[in-house]
């Protein structure tokens, strides 16, 4: 791999550590969502210092061009944060029910009581 390449694919890696960590620093981004994130920028980190890891990836997964190594892997990232976005998702949307739920029991208790005062007054 060509050395600007590889400087290219390092400072990558550091911005992104960098813009990552942050974001979390200003609460933007919480720790949970931040890991896969910092995954990449240290993926990122390790192949510009080791640049024939993507030589060793080549032939392990059968690829022949070092290009679709990284687009391979870029497709895998995506599938990856997808599912944890999902995963996310699907407890929010339990806990927003259940709260909806509480939310109208208590409205309804509420409204019980007031009837109650009413008639006794």
């Amino acid at each position: 791999m060509r050395w600007d390449l590889r400087l290219f694919f390092g400072a990558i890696g550091i911005l992104i550590f960098g813009f990552i960590i942050k974001l979390v620093r200003d609460r933007k981004l919480k720790e949970e969502y931040s890991l896969l994130w910092l995954i990449l920028g240290f993926i990122f980190f390790i192949i510009s210092l080791f640049p024939n890891l993507i030589s060793f990836l080549n032939n392990l997964i059968g690829i022949s061009n070092p290009v679709y190594t990284l687009f391979f892997g870029a497709i895998i990232f995506l599938v990856i944060y997808s599912a944890h976005i999902s995963i996310k998702i699907s407890t929010y949307e339990d806990k927003i029910k259940n709260l909806a739920q509480e939310l109208s029991i208590l409205k309804n208790e509420i409204r019980s009581d007031r009837e109650l005062e009413v008639k006794n007054v």
